[in-house]
C-alpha cells in the first residue's frame, strides 16, 4: 500500500504539496486529477524520490519508502510529457 503521511514540499515561495496525506489500497486503480499545478507532478517524483520532501513521509507498507523500495518496483507508466490525445 502506498501512502502520503502529511507530505510538504514547497519551491521557493509556491507550496506544491501542502500537507498532502492519502493512502493507495492494493488492488485499487489510482489516478490524479487537478489543473496545472496542483501538484500531480510534484507528488509523482516524490514517490520515485526525485525531489527532496520539506516535511512528511512517503510509505509502502506503511513504512518509509527506501531506495531499495523504488529499485524492486520495476517500470511505471508515469509520464509528464504525453502528448494530448
Amino acid at each position: 500500500m502506498l501512502g502520503f503521511d502529511a507530505v510538504t514540499k514547497r519551491f521557493g515561495p509556491v507550496v506544491a504539496l501542502d500537507r498532502c496525506t492519502f493512502w493507495v489500497r492494493p488492488g485499487r486503480l489510482t489516478g490524479f486529477l487537478g489543473p496545472n499545478g496542483a501538484g500531480k507532478t510534484t507528488a509523482m517524483r516524490a514517490v520515485f524520490g526525485l525531489v527532496e520532501l520539506d516535511q512528511g513521509t512517503v510509505r509502502w507498507h506503511g513504512a518509509p519508502v527506501r531506495p531499495a523500495d523504488r529499485a524492486r518496483s520495476g517500470s511505471s507508466s508515469w509520464s509528464p510529457a504525453w502528448p494530448p490525445c
